[in-house]
């Protein structure tokens, strides 16, 4: 796993507990080089982003091709479970820490 030089890394625990599986399923999936963090806490989010609160964290796709952006997306989801939202965005795939409260 690396980081963009400008990535604040100061997440919940929810969230640090997800990075190593978020490295995992990029080495599953073949990506050679790993899980690329290109956000997290810092830059500028839209409003209500969990981003700010430390429960986000987005992941580098624009050098990947279509089908492994979806294997990708498809395979986070899965291990990460129900408590975990993954959007594909144009490049990058958004994953945030979000509960349903019952």
């Amino acid at each position: 796993m690396d980081f963009k030089s400008t990535v604040v890394l100061d997440l919940e625990r929810e969230m640090c507990k997800a990075l190593p599986v978020i490295e995992r399923v990029h080495q599953e999936a073949g990506i050679l080089r790993g899980a690329y963090i290109t956000s997290a806490r810092d830059s500028i989010h839209n409003v209500g982003s969990l981003h700010p609160k430390g429960l986000a964290v987005d992941v580098r796709t624009r050098d990947l091709s279509p089908t492994q952006k979806g294997i990708l997306t498809a395979n986070l989801q899965k291990e990460l479970g129900k408590d975990f939202d993954v959007v594909l965005e144009t490049d990058h795939i958004h994953i945030e820490y979000d509960p349903e409260v019952k």
